[in-house]
């Protein structure tokens, strides 16, 4: 299966980045192919609402990197997105992404498996994040394999000692398989 994983950390060798990589590594042993885009490394500008989209069959008047996004996109069985927690929700480098998705809300996306990644420093952070992600894969009707969330990583690497990392592996390695059950 070609999986992509869109990453929304700016923190370089950071929590999300280790979690993603655990996740990439589980993912190639079990056969699949893994891309990964960070957001924070591409120039994706926030939706216009312009609507030139509506009535040029989902092409967006803006040309950056989110035209890289879509076509890994199209390309892609499974959609996870990994990333930390800014103050209870995604972080602008993520929200850009999902907002620019509105480009294709005509002439949408293919059916998807996707999953949802999130480290922050504390418990109990997550809810609005999960509650736009299910919201969002809902509206595309993409089907949801898996959430994982992270917490207590406050410190840059400290997800490597967590044993919830084993979490984003298993997901990893579970996904060959959800096609069958």
């Amino acid at each position: 299966m070609n999986i992509l994983v869109l990453t929304g950390s700016p923190r370089r060798g950071g929590n999300t980045e280790a979690m993603a990589d655990a996740f990439a590594e589980g993912a190639r042993a079990e056969g699949n192919k893994v891309t990964i885009l960070k957001a924070s490394e591409m120039d994706i500008s926030g939706c216009l609402a312009c609507e030139y989209c509506i009535t040029n069959d989902g092409e967006c008047v803006q040309k950056d990197d989110m035209d890289l996004v879509f076509a890994a996109l199209d390309l892609a069985d499974v959609v996870v997105f990994a990333s930390p927690i800014y103050f209870y929700g995604l972080p602008s480098q993520m929200l850009a992404i999902i907002n620019r998705f509105n480009a294709r809300q005509n002439s949408g996306f293919d059916s998807k498996q996707s999953a949802l990644m999130l480290t922050s420093s504390s418990p109990d952070v997550y809810s609005a994040a999960i509650g736009q992600y299910y919201g969002v894969i809902r509206y595309l009707g993409w089907t949801d394999i898996g959430i994982v969330t992270i917490s207590s990583n406050r410190e840059k690497g400290a997800i490597t000692s967590s044993p919830r990392l084993q979490l984003a592996i298993d997901l990893a390695k579970n996904i060959h398989n959800s096609e069958e059950n």
